[in-house]
């Protein structure tokens, strides 16, 4: 997990504010700081996503690309055999 130090306590007394405005601002950065970071994408994340989208692409479109040359068939033999080709 990544870590970052920052001094709440100066920040406190840098900012022209209330002290429960500050103490609030203090708290919003503390529960970020304890965020787990690790469940976040990187760009080695995404890029590997990125390629079986891909390839999923390429077999999604092969299937569907198979399943109107099927249907296709069926109705030419169909026709056929009604005699209306």
């Amino acid at each position: 997990m990544t870590t970052l130090t920052f001094d709440t306590h100066a920040l406190i007394e840098s900012l022209i504010i209330a002290k429960k405005q500050a103490e609030s601002i203090v708290r919003a950065i503390q529960s970020g700081r304890e965020m787990d970071l690790s469940n976040l994408a990187t760009k080695t994340d995404m890029a590997e996503i990125r390629m079986e989208m891909a390839q999923s692409e390429k077999r999604i479109f092969i299937a569907l690309g198979g399943s109107v040359i099927t249907t296709c068939t069926i109705i030419l033999g169909f026709l056929q055999m009604m005699g209306k080709l």
